[in-house]
């Protein structure tokens, strides 16, 4: 087997090898180096790794709660420009070869008939989907600057994993920013309940199919210096276990920009009215006319 204290990448064709065995939360780890290839630069994994045990011996069986604090250290301690993290091969050797039994302990199913078994887009899966992916994108997405605060705001909410990390307009820094403080602040100061998180998420969603979203407030620019120096910076994570850590050292977003997307979900949620009525199964018809109507 190869060294899994270095970063490769995973070739997604090793799926054929990801059957109920290893997919089991007692499953057998796989020898891929069949499937492997070298990265493209030498990253070395030690300090996830002691992210990943650190969680594990936090957090135990209170598995979701260790989100919060898993995405901000995974994010600094995996240092990668947005290009590289863009690749699912290198989550899928993350997740298939260097820690399954990280994805096994957060994400084995505990009920339904898959109880037992982990889903395989949680091993390969798109970059909103796999174990290790999905948190590192989180606090790329929702860092302001340096500061992780609001990665833990969003990881704090389930519904942001759920039906908003997906969404491709969530790599606008400024609107990202706006989603997660309405999400968590908006419903007068507290946070929103998981029904009208997920309604306001299809509904900004299909509102931004016919609204450019840099015409409401504009994309700010990665700063590539800053971005690149922190990129070849070593990581200790003995310096962020018990405080967050600190993310490359670009400005942060325009407050007003912010402010200005959150004046945008909120008029969205008001027009679907997610405050003011009791959402049901028998509502499902009238959320998708009052939705329908917004995009006409």
């Amino acid at each position: 087997m190869t060294n899994q204290n270095k970063l490769r990448n995973l070739r997604l064709s090793v799926r054929t090898l990801l059957d109920e065995s290893f997919r089991s939360l007692n499953g057998s780890n796989l020898d891929t180096t069949e499937f492997e290839d070298d990265f493209h630069r030498d990253i070395d994994l030690e300090s996830l790794a002691a992210i990943v045990a650190e969680a594990e011996s936090r957090f135990g069986a209170q598995v979701e709660k260790a989100d919060t604090w898993l995405a901000p250290r995974v994010h600094a301690s995996l240092r990668l420009t947005r290009r590289e993290a863009s690749r699912r091969e290198l989550w899928a050797y993350l997740n298939v070869a260097a820690f399954p039994d990280f994805v096994r302990w957060r994400h084995t199913s505990t009920q339904g008939p898959s109880k037992g078994l982990i889903d395989i887009g949680r091993f390969i899966g798109e970059n909103s989907r796999n174990a290790l992916g999905r948190l590192w994108w989180a606090a790329e997405m929702t860092r302001n600057g340096s500061d992780y605060s609001l990665t833990e705001k969003a990881m704090s909410t389930t519904r942001f994993s759920i039906s908003w990390q997906s969404l491709d307009t969530l790599h606008h820094k400024a609107f990202a920013l706006a989603c997660v403080k309405f999400l968590t602040e908006g419903n007068g100061g507290s946070p929103l309940n998981d029904v009208a998180g997920k309604r306001l998420a299809k509904a900004v969603n299909l509102c931004l199919r016919t609204t450019h979203i840099d015409a409401i407030a504009p994309s700010q620019l990665l700063d590539e210096i800053a971005i690149q120096d922190w990129v070849n910076s070593v990581p200790d994570y003995t310096r962020f276990l018990d405080s967050l850590p600190t993310g490359p050292d670009e400005d942060s977003v325009n407050p007003d920009d912010i402010e200005t997307f959150i004046n945008f979900l909120s008029d969205v949620a008001t027009q679907i009215d997610i405050f003011d009525s009791v959402h049901d199964d028998s509502t499902e018809g009238e959320e998708a006319s009052e939705i329908d109507a917004m995009t006409t």
